[in-house]
């Protein structure tokens, strides 16, 4: 057995552990952020068609429908897990430009309509890679005698077995994102620290960090009217009502009158 053969069975007893670790981690996993949810599910995709590609090479099938199912779905799973890369990458650039605002306005809905998008997307690459595969005269031709012989009765994804055009047009793919993701990386390298001293809570402000991401990006001023008479006041008015308790214990000569009710709306306190 050559040392081509090996590779192939160590792939084969590799690639079902893979899913298993991924499975597991998608069932202890509590976290909803479904751009890492999407790439682990895209991690079982993956190693289950690795594991079919090394099962095609080993038996060394002739059937070319088996062949171009197995390519179709590796370079599916491969584009379809660079853009989901690049897209959570852009994700998080987002959120830290915009903190609340981004987050209150993309809503789970849209990321999943996006994700479905790349998903069709990689499906008409993936197609497009079938199609553009060179015959087998043509791509023994296309290599040296060497190569040829290593590679013949075998299903492969050489960039000779396809089309100059289709190698090309992956080629821009894959660079296009890989560009947008390293320049989103340095991006978020050089605000994540920034935008971190910035909502760091301060000792000598009457203000919290809290304070200061409510006040700045919650939303309308509605909003913040709504959730300082809401809340703030129902929690003032509490402060207020012991201090009067307080008071009374001690003789203390401050008089506080509370007007309203639990059962209002919007709670009122007044001091006289």
């Amino acid at each position: 057995m050559d040392q081509l053969m090996y590779s192939w069975l160590s792939c084969c007893a590799i690639a079902p552990s893979v899913a298993a670790m991924s499975v597991w981690v998608l069932r202890h996993w509590t976290n909803v952020d479904l751009f890492l949810y999407v790439l682990s599910c895209q991690e079982i995709l993956s190693a289950v068609c690795v594991f079919a590609y090394s099962v095609v090479n080993v038996i060394r099938s002739q059937n070319e429908a088996s062949c171009n199912l197995v390519v179709w779905g590796l370079t599916t799973v491969r584009i379809f897990q660079v853009s989901t890369l690049s897209s959570l990458a852009i994700d998080r650039a987002l959120i830290l430009k915009w903190p609340y605002k981004y987050r209150f306005t993309v809503r789970q809905n849209q990321i999943k309509y996006h994700l479905t998008v790349l998903a069709c997307m990689a499906a008409l690459v993936g197609t497009a890679g079938v199609f553009a595969r060179l015959s087998p005269d043509q791509f023994r031709d296309a290599l040296t005698s060497h190569s040829a012989n290593i590679y013949n009765n075998t299903c492969t994804l050489h960039p000779f077995s396809w089309d100059l055009r289709f190698n090309l047009f992956l080629a821009i793919i894959y660079g296009a994102l890989i560009l947008a993701s390293f320049f989103t990386f340095v991006f978020i390298l050089l605000n994540y620290k920034r935008s971190t001293n910035k909502y760091h809570p301060r000792s000598n402000s009457r203000i919290s960090s809290i304070g200061d991401l409510t006040l700045e990006h919650l939303g309308s001023t509605e909003a913040i009217a709504k959730f300082n008479t809401g809340i703030c006041m129902d929690s003032l008015c509490k402060t207020k009502k012991n201090r009067l308790v307080d008071g009374l214990s001690g003789n203390s000569s401050v008089r506080m009158i509370i007007v309203g009710s639990r059962f209002s709306e919007t709670p009122v306190c007044a001091s006289q």
